[in-house]
């Protein structure tokens, strides 16, 4: 059984994508009602798959989603399946869908052996242009968190360097 070849008709995608939800991150935008990702305004191919598994990421931004849920989202039977081969493939090529890299992720961030991360901030709307609350985790804090953290170390260690550097010589004669 290759990669795909048993995939869920429902594999992700389920509580927001009922109504239709748009998300925005970075130069991207995906329609859950059309099933459409757009580049700039540009229709960008992605698979069922992959469009299942975005959406999923995009309904829990900032959350760890564990290998074993991915697996059992996309595929029916992993009986006759290599899974962790057919899961890497799949985030390779989402990855490959939104020009990430593993190495330096700016949308996928994996936490080795258990699972990945949506860090970019994404935005969601209904149909009508309001904000749609997620009912994910506060990604938005955490990131404003988190980033709040390193800047406030950068800052820390900035300040000290420059005090360090121009402090007047104690002079004790």
């Amino acid at each position: 059984m290759t990669p795909g070849s048993a995939l869920r008709d429902n594999s992700f995608g389920g509580s927001m994508a009922a109504r239709e939800v748009i998300y925005q991150f970075y130069d991207f935008e995906l329609s859950t009602a059309r099933r459409e990702l757009r580049k700039h305004g540009l229709r960008v191919r992605i698979s069922k798959a992959q469009m299942g598994l975005l959406i999923q990421f995009l309904e829990h931004p900032g959350d760890l989603i564990p290998r074993a849920r991915i697996a059992s989202c996309l595929w029916a039977d992993t009986s006759n399946l290599d899974v962790p081969s057919g899961l890497n493939t799949a985030i390779n090529r989402l990855r490959y869908t939104l020009g990430d890299d593993a190495t330096n992720p700016i949308y996928l961030e994996t936490v080795s052996g258990v699972g990945y991360r949506f860090v970019a901030p994404v935005r969601a709307f209904d149909s009508t242009g309001k904000p749609v609350v997620n009912s994910g985790s506060p990604l938005g804090d955490r990131l404003r968190q988190r980033f709040a953290n390193r800047l406030s170390n950068s800052v820390r260690s900035y300040i000290s360097a420059i005090w360090s550097a121009f402090r007047k010589p104690s002079s004790r004669g």
